[in-house]
């Protein structure tokens, strides 16, 4: 559920998500 709360964050703490760059 972390990783979830990162990419709700926002387009910019996106580590892991090469979908949203």
């Amino acid at each position: 559920m972390s990783q979830i709360n990162l990419q709700k964050m926002g387009p910019t703490y996106i580590p892991y998500n090469p979908v949203q760059t």
